[in-house]
């Protein structure tokens, strides 16, 4: 018997369902916000502007 590929196999029912949120408090959002700006800041892309592309 062929096996059936992916794209058509029936996709698996979700067990747990959606995760319920939890508030953070203000240190959660200045640590998360701290370590955003830490990341953008080593792994940030030099900006392509438009006048450069002429």
């Amino acid at each position: 018997m062929p096996a059936i590929p992916n794209h058509l196999r029936p996709r698996r029912e979700k067990i747990f369902g959606p995760a319920p949120g939890i508030p953070l408090d203000r240190n959660a959002k200045v640590r998360i916000m701290v370590y955003a700006e830490g990341y953008n800041a080593r792994y940030r892309r030099k900006e392509v502007r438009a006048e450069s592309l002429r």
